[in-house]
This record gives structure tokens, sequence and C-alpha cells, in this order.
């Protein structure tokens, strides 16, 4: 979009003046009316109008065209002729116009021609790129299509086809027509006559007189190619949504499926998983009842080679740090040193002060496991 200004508010400017003072204010486009101070329709033609094309290409200004001249065509009725006048002569002089605005429409379709030339020069303060003692110089050309204008410009053309195509004659009225017409007076005729033909004409007349804000809304092509588009590809949308969501529901039905399938297999599965683990449960408690069975008759076994013919045990406690004697003994001290020469003790010590008593000592002793 381009912010534009017309020139109808520079009536009093010179045209060259005008654009100039447009491009100076920042404006991006103008709004041209072809009328008595700016490119007069009756005496530009096509050289004027290509001078002015070069002018607005070297403001970089854009350019539409608009019909709004009051007295272009009869210096002393506004907006006159129309397209149904009566008078031959006044629908001669708009014919006339309508060519030459046809003419003004293709020449802004003209490719635009650009030179260009430029002297620089490269440097960095990190690295140099060029010598500043050797400037770059380019030289170009380009010719140009306004492309992004160009469905305006056409349509522009179009426009004006189709006005110089336009009937500039009273319709063939029918005779109650005709009777209503000749009744009006000579000011009011032409509203009144404009009036019936819109009443009584297309629904798509080739040239829509009706302001803006009045007329009825209809989508264009464009518009509903764009809608059609627009709703193929919310149904697309929607349709691969759907495809996900039976996807995901089928999915989630043959899992619940397999699931029930291996249910029954699961749980054998679990019930022998907890035989296996009650066996080995079991199988530790007898390999650790085993072990201990072992280290405690060899024990035993051996205790009797070590203590002496004259003493005896009263009580013999065992666990797993060591084992407790309580007896009565000749000489309780010659004990320590037998029980210590064995394999199996370490570190033999009473536990209790010794008491004698009818000969014999009443001794203590806990020896500590030998850590092999």
């Amino acid at each position: 979009m381009y912010l534009a200004y017309n020139t109808n508010g520079f009536a009093h400017h010179r045209l060259e003046e005008a654009l100039a003072v447009l491009a100076d204010l920042g404006y991006a486009g103008v709004a041209l009316t072809p009328d008595v101070p700016h490119l007069d329709l009756a005496t530009t033609g096509p050289r004027e109008w290509e001078a002015l094309r070069r002018r607005l290409e070297h403001l970089g200004l854009a350019c539409v065209v608009e019909t709004g001249g009051r007295y272009v065509l009869d210096p002393r009725r506004k907006h006159w002729p129309n397209l149904v006048t009566r008078d031959p002569g006044a629908a001669e002089r708009r014919v006339a116009t309508a060519f030459n605005r046809v003419g003004e429409a293709r020449t802004a379709k003209l490719p635009r021609i650009s030179l260009t030339a430029a002297v620089t020069s490269i440097s960095s303060e990190l690295f140099v790129l060029q010598d500043r003692d050797n400037p770059v110089v380019s030289a170009g050309a380009a010719i140009t299509q306004p492309l992004f204008l160009g469905g305006a410009l056409q349509a522009q053309e179009e426009v004006r086809d189709a006005e110089l195509k336009a009937a500039i004659s009273e319709p063939p009225f029918g005779e109650v027509g005709q009777a209503l017409v000749d009744s009006l007076s000579e000011e009011r005729r032409g509203a009144a006559m404009l009036a019936l033909a819109v009443a009584m004409g297309s629904g798509r007349p080739r040239i829509n007189l009706l302001p803006a804000a009045l007329r009825p809304l209809r989508a264009s092509r464009g518009q509903m190619v764009t809608g059609l588009m627009l709703g193929l590809t919310v149904l697309l949308g929607i349709g691969f949504l759907g495809a996900q969501v039976w996807q995901r529901e089928r999915y989630v039905r043959q899992i619940s499926q397999e699931i029930q399938r291996l249910d029954s297999e699961a749980k054998s599965v679990e019930r022998l998983t907890a035989a296996v683990n009650k066996k080995r449960q079991l199988v530790a408690t007898l390999k650790g009842i085993e072990t201990q069975g072992l280290r405690s008759l060899p024990f035993l076994r051996d205790l009797t080679g070590l203590i002496p013919q004259d003493a005896w045990l009263q009580a013999l406690n065992m666990d797993a740090q060591g084992v407790e004697l309580i007896g009565q003994a000749g000489t309780a001290s010659a004990l320590i040193p037998a029980l210590e020469a064995s394999p199996w003790l370490d570190r033999v010590e009473f536990t209790s002060p010794v008491t004698k008593g009818q000969g014999r000592e009443q001794f203590r002793l806990h020896g500590s496991w030998e850590r092999h």
C-alpha cells in the first residue's frame, strides 16, 4: 500500500512542481486527475505522458489515474458530457477523451529503463578487504517491468477500454419509459435517466457508478478462489486430524486386545516368579545353616583334643565373633597357649578372674575366630 496524495490539491501548481513537493514531503504515490491545469486531455499526447512517466520514476512515485475532472470537457457544465448525454457533439468529445485515457493507461504499463553507476571502497577495522587507494567502480543498466503494479495497471486499462466501449446514446426506452423521460425537465433529466438505467440494468454493470459505500457486497473471482482454497485447506486439516485420532484409537484397541490375550500368560509367569523367589530364599537359608554347621562340627572335634584330660567344660557358647568356654581345670592358664595354637581361635583371654575351689581353678575364656 502506498501513501499518496491527489493532484486536485495542487490546482494552482505546475504539475512537475506539485510532484516534486509531494516527493519531498515523503509521499510514495500520487493520484493524478487529468484536468485543465494538469495534462489537459484536449492537448496532451503520448509524448507528454511518456515525459510524465519518466518524471514519476525519477521521483520514485507510484501513480494512479482518476477521472474526476469537472470542466475538462465542457467549460459551462460540470462533469459534462457523461455516458447518457444526448448531445452528439458532446458524445464525440467523450469518445475522444476515452481514447486519450486508454492511451494513458497503456503508457503506464511500458517497461522502465534505468542506468546506475557507483564508485566506492571497502574497508574494515578487523581486516582489509581492499585498499582505499583502489576504489570499486560499478555501472549497470536495468529494464524493469512493473510486475507488482501489473495487476492494477491492467485493471486500469480494462476500465478505460470499458469506458470507450460504453454506450454514449440514450438507451432504447419503451413507450412508457420514453414518455416518463420526456416529461422530465432538462436539469433533472440526466440524474433521472442514470437512476433508471441503474434500476433496469444488469446486476453486474460494466461500470458501477454507485458510491463504494452503497454498492452491494459481491465476492470477486479472486476472493471466491481464495475462499475455496481456504475451505479446502480447512477440510484437509480436519481430515488429517480425524485420521490421526482414528489411527490412535485403532492402535489403542490393538494394544488392549493384545494385553487381554497375554494376561493369562503374564499371571502364570508371575506365579512362577514367586515360586522361584521362595525357593531361592530356602536355598540361601540352607546354605547359611550348612556353612555354620560345617564350622561348628570340625571345631568341636578338634576342641576335644586341645583341652587337657584334667579339665572339663561346663558351658560352650558360639557366635559369629568367637567362642566362650566355661569350666574347671587343674591349671587354667595352660589352656590359653593350647587354644591359640589351634587353627580356629585367636586372641584367647580370660573374661573373668580365675577362682580356686576343691583343688581346681574355675575359668571363663573367650577366643575370636581365626581369619583365614
